[in-house]
This record gives C-alpha cells, structure tokens and sequence, in this order.
C-alpha cells in the first residue's frame, strides 16, 4: 500500500507539474488544485489552494519540489483510480477522452494477466467506453473512470 501510494502522488505531481519542469510554481500548483475541484464538486477537496501552497514550500522557495510535495502527502491516501486517471489524462483536461481511454487500457493490460486482460479490440474498447461515458459527454468524468478500474480493474 505504501509503494502504491507513493507512485500515486508522484502521478498526482505529475499532473500538477504543468510545464515538466520537476517543479511546481503557484500557479501550477493552484491552477490544479482548483482544477480538481471543480471537476470533482462532490470530493472533500475544501481547502484554500493558496495556503495549502504556502505550507508545502518548506524552504520558502516559491516552487514545490517532489520532495516537498511527497513528505506533505505522505499520509494521505490517494485513491488509485485518481492516480492513473490523472496519468491517462494527458491533455490535463480532468477527464479521459476516447483515445486517452485507448491508451489506457494498452498500458493497464500491460500489467494484467492473460485471464484479467480488458478486452482490447478497437470495437471492443469503444463499447466500453460507450457504456461507461453515461452522460454521452465523449468523455469519461472522475465517476465515470472511477467505474471502470471498480469493474475492470479492481487492484
């Protein structure tokens, strides 16, 4: 659990890092958070962006670094679905289009066994998809995607 918690705000991070620069400026930093709330109105996600911030930048640097980053999530268990949607995700947009969800599924195979494979045929991804995306968006919201690693990914 803590090896997959670890990998989970490394990807959380990630997604926050806008400019891949290995850290996270304010703007970034807030510009994602309140991303995250927004997409996700019903999560416990209460806090002030700019403050949390503030006590994250240890040093007074005005970036988060990893380090920073992960020693202040460290106890905070972030659910795994979110990590691998905010990976998937990689227009950042705050959900999963059809081809990002083609993407995905290739690389969640990669690590199933043969008998847990997610059917992966273009029809058969698309059928997924479709079934999964309730509110015929074209894409899939943090519930929806949240409904997919439940039924087909259940690690």
């Amino acid at each position: 659990i803590l090896h997959r918690n670890h990998e989970a705000i490394f990807k959380v991070f990630k997604f926050l890092d806008e400019d891949g620069s290995g850290e996270l400026d304010r703007d970034e930093f807030c510009n994602g958070i309140n991303k995250l709330k927004e997409r996700n109105p019903d999560s416990a996600i209460s806090f002030d962006a700019e403050a949390l911030f503030d006590s994250i930048d240890n040093d007074g640097s005005g970036t988060i670094e990893l380090s920073e980053f992960q020693h202040a999530f460290q106890a905070v268990d972030v659910p795994y679905y979110v990590a691998v949607m905010m990976t998937l995700d990689m227009d950042k947009s705050g959900t999963i289009d059809r081809q990002e969800f083609h993407e995905g599924v290739k690389l969640l195979n990669a690590r199933l066994s043969e008998s847990e494979k997610i059917p992966d045929s273009v029809s058969e991804i698309n059928m997924i998809f479709d079934e999964l995306d309730e509110d015929g968006s074209g894409d899939l919201d943090m519930a929806e995607f949240e409904k997919f690693m439940r039924d087909y990914y259940p690690h």
